[in-house]
């Protein structure tokens, strides 16, 4: 399978970079394709709500011109997408915001449809009342199955906690292998 992980921390070799890197690592050695999209280094603008993208049903639609078409072929291309951010006021961060911003282009269309998902979150503090927000709002728009905007099946919602303490690698490693084998049952089950 061809896997598109993108990458949106403002640091290259941060803690996200860490634990999806072991993801990578993983599915590699499986025998799995794997591109990684580092959000610092694509122009994406955010949606500017012009909704032209509405009347295209076949394609994304958005006017603008910038790195937003680049990648939504590849994400076209691949057949699982993996978006991972550091955790930021209880949101993503402000590189992968303008990127899901822009997925308004693909909402209610099937251009993502059979696709598998997940989003990866490293936290400088526990899971609980932390990332809640920013796991519901991804299921809310990409799970087929709940919210049904991107049309996605999204395999799970993963948190790498406590970042900021000295034992965060162990954490990361629990976290890269439990979506490794996820992802794997979720292949073997399509």
């Amino acid at each position: 399978m061809k896997f598109i992980t993108i990458m949106g921390s403002p640091k290259k070799k941060g803690k996200t970079d860490f634990t999806l890197s072991l993801f990578e690592d993983q599915m590699r050695k499986a025998g799995h394709e794997i591109e990684r999209i580092n959000a610092i280094d694509i122009n994406i603008n955010g949606c500017k709500e012009c909704y032209a993208c509405t009347h295209k049903s076949s394609e994304h639609g958005c006017p603008q011109k910038d790195d937003w078409d680049m990648v939504f072929k590849k994400m076209l291309a691949a057949d699982a997408l993996i978006y991972a951010t550091p955790l930021f006021c209880y949101g993503m961060s402000a590189q992968l915001k303008p990127l899901t911003d822009r997925h308004f282009s693909l909402m209610n269309k099937d251009l993502l449809k059979g696709k598998l998902s997940a989003l990866l979150v490293t936290s400088g503090g526990e899971e609980a009342n932390n990332t809640d927000l920013l796991q519901t709002m991804f299921r809310r728009a990409f799970d087929i199955n709940e919210g049904d905007k991107f049309k996605t099946t999204v395999v799970g919602n993963y948190v790498a906690e406590w970042s900021i303490k000295p034992d965060f690698e162990k954490r990361a490693e629990a976290v890269a292998e439990k979506m490794f084998n996820d992802f794997n049952c979720a292949i073997l089950s399509k």
